[in-house]
């Protein structure tokens, strides 16, 4: 996966009203947060370093070993 393909991802997940939404249903946010989650994790995995940097900027969302 390359940096490209994990922002656009990324985006993806977020959606194209996210920025401009002032209130999301919480089983939608839920599920958005879980897709994140997982994508990010996916990305540090195969060694993107812009999702490695997330998973730096939030230790305890993610656990690194």
């Amino acid at each position: 996966m390359s940096s490209k393909e994990f922002i656009q991802d990324v985006c993806k997940i977020l959606g194209d009203d996210f920025l401009f939404t002032h209130a999301i249903w919480q089983e939608d946010l839920f599920n958005i947060q879980d897709e994140l989650a997982k994508k990010i994790a996916e990305g540090a995995n195969k060694g993107v370093k812009e999702a490695q940097y997330m998973v730096k900027a939030w230790p305890e969302a993610f656990q690194v070993s």
